[in-house]
């Protein structure tokens, strides 16, 4: 400090007497500590010579004061990052499910700005948007205090909140998401090197991942004939269409979409872009455990999902159809960067997790990836269910040797230099295939081909929008809350999944598919390939 020239730069000096005071009390607290462990060392011996049963209730309190002290202090020893020791701001974003969405949004807001408070830390309201009837619509606001960063980064992601809403008139149970994204304020500048030559061809996934190419993976491969293009269509009804929609019974009631999000709210978006109204129907977002349920149940008229979550439940008889192709694939096996699996066929003889169970999507989509390369999933290996969440632990056991996640969920991780990816559905010869489609309840579609047929253009109108406009598009996925994470990655996700399929493409697809789920065991109840694709797919366009 009595160097010369030390306050000649005011931001430089006061960085460095913020460090010194945060230096200092940390040797205070250690300092203050220490004498705290003596005193109850001595309460302790007077409590044996004294005999004085009383004082267990003052060496409680001070242990219970010195336990609470050595915590803080743990905790700001594992804090190291390059970051931790900088403020946080702090970005909440409603997301589905209206007033229900914006409540939530103001529970977190006092949850953290209370743990702020607790933690001795300092909060600035940076931006406020209140909801429409009750409420936070978005609110931005910046944690000020030593390693506020290092607590809050974790917090990062989508937070769902399922509860019997106060706001819905029929008491029924309503499930909201609210987005967080935590930033470090950094207040140096920082060089950013954009390194372009990542990103410009399509490698396919385990040498994207090894070569440090990892961009590469999401970069479309160019295919003729599979977009379907509604971005300019005028989806108000023809006088015939309208006089034909008249006819049909679910004329003038709501079209339900199911509401989820990510890779599957193309009918969210289409909700929210207007293209319902556009098609002179009226919509509302229903929301539930599972959208192969809501459709067989009516519960929903319409929802974007997997074909390896709905294919099989159809040919068990759940009345539901897919209608439209959505995009192609979205998820991966991977496993730990350091190990020897190299390709699927170092799988061989080892477990891999299929997260969400045996028989369901991701023991499916597991299946067609090994199936692909040869390799039988019944027979060389063992697939088993771990969450996604324990995989990566599992794999550091030894437990498994890898795992089928989505790529929105590994990518941080890959980036790290913690997994690696070594077979996808966005390889080369899997961009050739459906992964997710549009499914309606069956009956609905033959009773109302007309309202189907409007249904289907508008959300294949907002997938149009979402594959010709991936910035804007990510951007209103993430303010909304249907997507969770980093912008930039968001962006490269999102177009690689090239929104929109043409009807013969997803045919094509479907009748793959089927003959192999067929072959390989996984639909037992018929063996037709023509008889499945009756009964799942029913285009309506």
């Amino acid at each position: 400090m009595e160097a010369p020239g030390f306050w000649d730069v005011p931001e430089i000096s006061n960085k460095k007497m913020k460090e010194l005071k945060d230096l200092k009390d940390t040797v205070e607290s250690i300092q203050s500590l220490e004498g705290q462990y003596e005193d109850i060392e001595t309460l302790i011996e007077m409590g044996y010579e004294e005999e004085d049963e009383g004082l267990a209730a003052d060496i409680r309190a001070e242990l219970d004061e010195f336990i609470r002290v050595f915590e803080d202090i743990r905790v700001s020893t594992l804090l190291s990052g390059e970051y931790d020791a900088h403020n946080a701001i702090l970005k909440l974003n409603a997301g589905a499910g209206g007033t229900e969405s914006c409540d939530w949004c103001s529970m977190l807001y006092r949850m953290y700005t209370r743990w702020a408070e607790r933690k001795g830390f300092n909060v600035e309201v940076l931006d406020y948007l209140d909801g429409d009837e009750a409420g936070i619509k978005s609110v931005t606001f910046q944690v000020n205090g030593t390693n506020a960063y290092g607590y809050l980064k974790s917090e990062k992601g989508v937070h769902r909140l399922v509860r019997i809403s106060p706001f819905n008139a029929q008491g029924k149970r309503q499930t909201s998401f609210v987005s967080l994204d935590v930033m470090p304020d950094i207040e140096e500048d920082v060089d950013v090197e954009v390194n372009q030559d990542n990103a410009t061809e399509h490698l396919n996934s385990y040498e994207a991942s090894t070569t440090g190419k990892w961009e590469a993976m999401f970069v479309p491969i160019e295919m003729e004939g599979r977009a379907i293009d509604m971005a300019n269509f005028d989806l108000t009804p023809t006088a015939e269409e309208l006089e034909a929609m008249k006819s049909e019974p679910a004329y003038g009631q709501k079209v339900l979409y199911y509401m989820s999000d990510g890779c599957t709210s193309g009918p969210v978006v289409a909700d929210h872009l207007g293209y319902y109204a556009e098609a002179g129907l009226e919509a509302e977002g229903v929301k539930g455990t599972s959208y192969t349920e809501a459709l067989g149940t009516s519960q929903a008229t319409v929802a974007v999902g997997h074909i390896a979550t709905m294919l099989v439940p159809i040919t068990n008889g759940v009345d539901l159809t897919f209608v439209g192709g959505a995009h192609i694939g979205c998820k991966s096996i991977y496993v730990l960067a350091d190990s020897d699996y190299n390709t699927t066929a170092d799988l061989k003889g080892t477990t891999v997790s299929v997260p969400n169970g045996i028989g369901k999507s991701d023991y499916n989509i597991t299946c067609l990836l090994l199936d692909a390369d040869g390799i039988n999933p019944q027979n060389d290996v063992t697939l088993t269910p771990v969450s996604a969440d324990a995989c990566v632990a599992a794999m550091e056991r030894g437990e498994i040797s890898g795992a089928l996640l989505s790529d929105t969920y590994a990518y941080g991780m890959v980036k790290d230099g913690k997994l690696k990816c070594i077979r996808s559905l966005l390889d080369e010869d899997f961009a050739g295939q459906n992964c997710c489609v549009i499914a309606m309840n069956r009956t609905f579609t033959q009773e109302n081909p007309v309202i189907s047929k409007k249904i289907v253009q508008a959300v294949q109108k907002a997938h149009s929008y979402m594959r010709d406009n991936s910035e804007e598009a990510t951007k209103l996925l993430l303010e909304q809350g249907w997507n969770g994470g980093d912008y930039e990655m968001n962006v490269m996700l999102n177009n690689s999944l090239q929104f929109g399929l043409a009807q013969d493409f997803t045919q094509t697809t479907l009748t793959d598919v089927v003959g192999r789920y067929i072959r390989l065991g996984l639909i037992t109840s018929m063996d037709n390939v023509d008889e499945v694709m009756e009964l799942a797919w029913n285009p309506v366009l």
